[in-house]
């Protein structure tokens, strides 16, 4: 179970990380702070969503067996 939840903290501070690095990199490209908070934000949004459905996927899986 602890495991599990150092698993679960890692892959929140991986979305972070991503979100911040696709701000940064869209705020230096773009000059347009809310353009790149946008993609940012887009960007942390579908891997929380990846994230959510790898588990579900994983729950089915498990109660089939």
């Amino acid at each position: 179970m602890i495991i599990g939840l150092v698993g679960i903290g890692g892959l929140a501070v991986s979305m972070l990380l991503i979100g911040v690095l696709m701000f940064t990199l869209s705020a230096f490209y773009l000059r347009k702070p809310m353009i790149a908070g946008l993609i940012g934000n887009i960007s942390s949004f579908t891997v929380a969503i990846g994230v959510i459905l790898l588990f579900i996927k994983k729950d089915l899986n498990k109660n089939q067996n």
